[in-house]
Parts: structure tokens; sequence; C-alpha cells
């Protein structure tokens, strides 16, 4: 049972869960620096197809297209460059993305807009920082995070880009927002939601894999190795023993063992056949794709709830994060209504007022929680 870990490196500073006293927003790419980008495929520089100008600031086709892959990207879409962006194929997701996009575009250029005002400034530090902040989180030097940017389709500038906007954003939110949280109400938010904070069910298990291809004779292969270890388990040899000789696992030098899953992260087929284990029992073979893998339960916990301390900051957080998310609309709502808005495409301008407009449907639907 493989575990897969999906990073989304490059957004891990900026997307980061802020503290009570810094909140990070998500920002699109810096019009100021964009209105000339050249193609990969020549080297002279176009103007780039402005979609509107906000307090005489532009966005850019190319910023969009920037904004359209990450998305996609986000969606497990293996979209890579702008190219990828006219498969008809894309066209249904697009017109669904594309609304909120030129939304949060337009909303993020007008909060740095106002940081800009109120007299913030990003220096070269500060981007070295958060350059030094992402390759510690993630544990990269400068040489891996430059080539996992490159699979990303990313450059230097882009990520400066992006951090740029946030650091602005941010300057806006603890300057001119604030959200006053007590611990009486993360005791009473702890008591009036109890399914959020429960230690989830674990599994303990050891599996033995046993590869194959499509063939015939490849199956076939495999179901006399199922059948010699049954045979091997039947007679009382150890499951362990069994994996480290016979399976084809990368974790059988450990006996196949992995430790403390979480049941719910576990792919459903196989949690099925685990669930109805009891420790020291073993699990038919089971098919995922050519090959066949057979478990033994070693242990198992039920859930159990989390103590207050140890959700305390993690329950002021959530609040926090809800009521700056309020209070940043209702500020983005004023400098909206104050800025300057010139659109140089009627249909980009139609496909904004939709994403507006189903934003504005959803707050007034859900409004802000307690």
């Amino acid at each position: 049972m493989a575990r897969v870990i999906e990073t989304t490196l490059l957004l891990t500073l900026i997307a980061a869960p802020a503290s009570p006293r810094a909140v990070s927003a998500v920002a699109s790419a810096n019009a100021e620096q964009a209105t000339q980008q050249p193609p990969a495929s020549t080297k002279s520089a176009i103007i780039q197809k402005v979609i509107v100008k906000v307090n005489g600031e532009i966005f850019t086709q190319a910023e969009l297209e920037r904004m359209q892959i990450e998305e996609l990207q986000r969606k497990d879409n293996r979209v890579r460059t702008p190219a990828n962006l006219t498969d008809p194929q894309l066209a249904v997701v697009l017109g669904e993305i594309t609304p909120g996009l030129l939304v949060d575009a337009i909303d993020d250029l007008l909060f740095v807009q106002r940081g800009r005002e109120l007299g913030a400034k990003f220096t070269d530090d500060h981007f070295k920082r958060a350059i030094d902040e992402i390759k510690s989180r993630n544990n990269l030097d400068q040489k891996t995070l430059e080539i996992e940017m490159a699979k990303q389709g990313m450059t230097m500038e882009e990520l400066r880009q992006q951090v740029e906007r946030s650091f602005f954003s941010q300057h806006v939110e603890n300057t001119e927002l604030r959200v006053n949280l007590t611990e009486e109400e993360a005791r009473q938010y702890y008591k009036q939601h109890p399914d959020e904070f429960v230690k989830p069910a674990t599994v303990t298990v050891r599996e033995i894999t046993v590869s194959a291809d499509s063939s015939a004779d490849s199956q076939a292969k495999a179901q006399a190795r199922l059948n010699t270890i049954k045979e091997r388990l039947a007679k009382g040899e150890d499951f362990a023993t069994l994996a480290m000789e016979l399976s084809d696992s990368p974790g059988k030098k450990s006996g196949g063992l992995i430790e403390a899953v979480d049941v719910g992260v576990i792919d459903p087929t196989f949690r099925t056949e685990i669930e109805k284990l009891q420790p020291k029992q073993v699990s038919p073979p089971i098919k995922t794709g050519d090959n066949f893998i057979m478990f033994r339960l070693e242990s198992k916990t039920t859930p159990e709830p989390l103590p207050f301390d140890g959700v305390r900051d993690q329950i002021l957080q959530k609040i926090f994060n809800e009521r700056m998310g309020v209070e940043r609309l209702k500020h983005i709502e004023k400098l909206r209504t104050q800025a300057l808005i010139e659109w140089k495409d009627d249909g980009y301008k139609q496909l904004y007022e939709r994403g507006l407009a189903a934003r504005k449907t959803v707050k007034s639907v859900s409004g802000p929680r307690p």
C-alpha cells in the first residue's frame, strides 16, 4: 500500500495557515512587470493583450493564463503551457474557473495598491527570507527548488511577483483589519463541534505484494506465488519473514510494515478488507491493477476525542481565518466601489460580472459563521 505525498511546493509560503497577527493572501502576477513577455519560440518582445485596467494598473492575458494553469494544476490537470489551454476538452472547466479567477485577480490588485498607499515596501531581503522559508519547509536546496519550479512551469520572477503581492495584501490586513478573539469563544466552538476534534482510527499492517503484468503467463506465475505464500502461512511461518523473502513491495526490508495509517485515507478496496480483520489475521489476496496484495493486521485503534488544550490554537486559528475572511470581503467591496476599473474586453467583463454575482450569492446564502 503505497503512500503518495503530493506537494504544492511553490504555494507553501503564500497559502500557509496564517497566525492571528499575520494572514497571507494568494496573489496574482505583478502587472507592472508583465507588459512585455517574449514567448519561448522567439526572442522579440510583443505587447501582451490587456484585459483590464484597475486604477491605471494593467492585468494582461498572460497573467490570466498563468492563473488558469495554476488552478488547473490544483485540480490535477496536466496543463503546463498557455498552448495547452486551447484544448477543446478544457473548455468547460475553463468556463467554470475563469470568472472566479478574474474576481480574485482584481481583488488582489486592489489590495496590493492599497498596501502601497499605506507605505509598504517590498525589498530583496523580503524575497530572500520568503525563499529561505520555502526551502526550509520543503527540505530543499536552491538547485532542487529550481527543478521543482521548472516542473510547474514557473520562473523565479513569477514566484517573486506572487510573494510580493502576498506581502502587500498581508500589510493591508495587519494595518486595517481587526479581529478580536477570546478563549471562551474557542471553548464554545470546541463544545459545539465535537466531531471536528477527534483522533482518527488507525491501523498498523504488514503487506506482501506480488507483482505481475497483464499477460496470462505472468498472472499464472503470480497466482502460483500467492498459493505458495498461503501454504507457508498455513504451516505457521511468520508473515514478516515471508514479506522480506517474497514480497515485491519497497517496504519488504521492514517485513512489509506500515505503521499507524489513518483508516480514512486508505484506498476503499483495501480498507474494506482490512476492516474485516482482527489482529494477526491475514486478508485474502487483493487484486490492484495487475498486481496482488495481502495484508496482516498488526493492531488498530478507535477514534478518540482530542483534549481542548491540544486543539486550542487550531480552533482560534479557524475562527480567526473565518472572521478575517469576512472582514477582507467587506474591505475589498469598499475598495472596489472606489476603484476605476476599465475593461478592454467585453467578454472578460461579462465573465468577471458573473463571478462577482456568484460570489455575492454564496456570501448571502452562507453568511459568516459564528
